[in-house]
This record gives structure tokens, sequence and C-alpha cells, in this order.
């Protein structure tokens, strides 16, 4: 019997707010059902018809325990009932539909579309063989306030908003005029500690290729001039016309980032190009140095990032 302490650690992702909906009955039902050798390896809530559910998967078996009005239902699955896992994402009304087709049925679980649904469902789409359907809301769009990246994108305007059309891109209308630059949407990330004055810096746009996925290092790089701005977020695109990388600093609030999380991204890893041309190494040398002299990188930082260019 596992520990109402330990269980709740592990149940940490889901939200200490979820955790205290659900109340100490279920925890302690879990309690209950779980092996003393029994991982859980992911969690999610799930809630249809005003009932929340907890969804976890563990090592060997799916668990969902419902707390209805009155009284906690319990189902349980081992792995090897679990034929296929249907997945069918929904930005429209903010949802993400699971159906897990069992040797003899059909298990549906509709969870909430939010980062810790996507890495639940995430772990689920590797354990299982998977069938996945997208809906795109194409008349939807995002309204954003760019701060840096506008000449990495090709064009200028006073008015930006993002659209999805396909799974995996976005396409941009400018001042009401639709682009026809189609690019892959990689990730977004929510960027901190950055001052607003930082972004005209020569070489921003090269730095956060270099450090591309990790923003806390940029972030870091940019100590020497960084603030207390957490109203900011990066989006790492790449132009499918030119292969070229592209990360976008825009302004972000709760409700851009809630919008921003709708968007699907593009499936396959994003792999930055190795071996390139000896001329594009001095270029980023070059633009290095500028870093190192304006206080943005530190020698310590210099010399790695000099490395890495050089090993190229």
């Amino acid at each position: 019997m596992r520990s109402i302490k330990d269980l709740k650690a592990e149940l940490k992702p889901i939200g200490k707010i979820n955790l205290m909906n659900f109340g100490k009955e279920v925890i302690e039902s879990l309690s209950n059902i779980l092996f003393d050798d029994e991982i859980i390896q992911e969690c999610a809530v799930a809630n249809d018809k005003m009932t929340n559910s907890l969804v976890i998967i563990t090592n060997s078996r799916l668990i969902i325990i419902k707390k209805p009005f009155k009284g906690i239902t319990q189902e349980i699955y081992e792995k090897g009932e679990i034929k296929s896992v249907k997945v069918n994402e929904k930005p429209t009304t903010a949802t993400m539909i699971l159906d897990f087709i069992l040797i003899n049925g059909e298990k549906r679980v509709k969870l909430n579309l939010n980062k810790q649904s996507r890495k639940f469902t995430e772990y689920i789409t590797s354990q299982f063989h998977l069938d996945v359907t997208q809906e795109i809301n194409r008349q939807s769009k995002i309204k954003i306030e760019i701060l840096n990246g506008q000449k990495d994108l090709g064009f200028y305007g006073s008015k930006y908003e993002i659209a999805q059309e396909k799974p995996g891109e976005i396409s941009f209308i400018v001042d009401n005029q639709k682009r026809d630059n189609v690019f892959q949407f990689i990730k977004y990330e929510k960027t901190e500690n950055i001052k607003k004055s930082a972004l005209d810096v020569a070489g921003w746009t090269f730095a956060g290729n270099m450090l591309w996925g990790k923003t806390g290092a940029l972030a870091g790089g940019l100590s020497a001039q960084a603030g207390k701005d957490n109203s900011t977020a990066a989006l790492f695109l790449v132009d499918k016309k030119t292969n070229k990388n592209i990360m976008l600093i825009i302004k972000c609030d709760s409700k851009i980032l809630g919008k921003l999380s709708l968007i699907i991204p593009a499936q396959e890893d994003f792999q930055e190009v190795e071996n390139q041309p000896t001329s594009d190494k001095y270029e980023q040398l070059t633009q290095i140095a500028d870093l190192k002299e304006q206080g943005i990188l530190t020698e310590e930082e210099f010399q790695q990032e000099k490395t890495k260019i050089l090993n190229q």
C-alpha cells in the first residue's frame, strides 16, 4: 500500500488545485489499488458530464478513478487489454479525446487541452498503436505583438496575426493581408528575465537559434541586460520555403499563452543543420565576438560557443 504522501508527490504534475478538488478519498482509493511494485508513469485529469476523473497510466495498467456527487468509482484495464489508442485533438473546444480500443470494447477519456494532457498523451502514444485525428480551427486567429524577429520573417507591418490551417504549420496575416509564406511551428516557450530593451541587441536572433530549445540558457546569456519582465514568449519557426530557423519574441499574457497552447506543433523533431559552410562559421564567430563585446556573453560562454562553431 502506497503512502498518501508518496502518492501526492507522484501525482504532482497534475497540479495542487486538481489534487485538492479530488479530495482525500480519491487518493486513498488509488493507494489501495496500486501494487507495491507498481510505478505511476503519467497522470492527467479528465472531465465528462461535470464529473472529474483521475486518469493514471502505470507500468502495467490504466486506472481511472471517478468522483461523482456521491461515492467513488474505479475502472482498471491491464495494458495487455489495450490494442490501440485514437487521439482526437480539438482546439475549438480545448479538449483532447482519447479512445482506448480494448480487446472487448472501447473506453473514451476526455481531457482538458493543456500541457499536462499533451504530456500524458505523448506517453500514451509511445506505448500503444496510434491513430491520430486533429481538428484545426481555421477561423481562429491569434493577434500578436512582435518585439523582435520581423527582419527574419521578411515582412513588416503594424498589425500581426497568426493562423493555423494544417497541423504543424502556421501563416501570418499582416495588416489584414494574408502572406503566402508558410512556417513550420516547432514550439513556443515562455521567456523570463528579459527586458524589452534587450531585444534590439545585435545578434539576438542568432543567439536564439544557436541555443535552440534552451530558453533558460538564452535568458542567462542576456543577464547583463536582463530585467524582471516575464510577459514575453519565444516562437520557434522554420520557413518552409527557405528552411531558415526563426525565433520570434512576442508580447505574451495568459490569454495569448492559452491560445498558443491550442496550436498543433510539428510532429517531427527539429534538428539543426550540420556541416555548415566555412563562410557561415566566420560569420557566426564575428557575431558571438560582438555579443561578448556588448557584455551579453561572458568570456566562458564565448569560448563555449566558439568551440561549438569550430567543431561543426
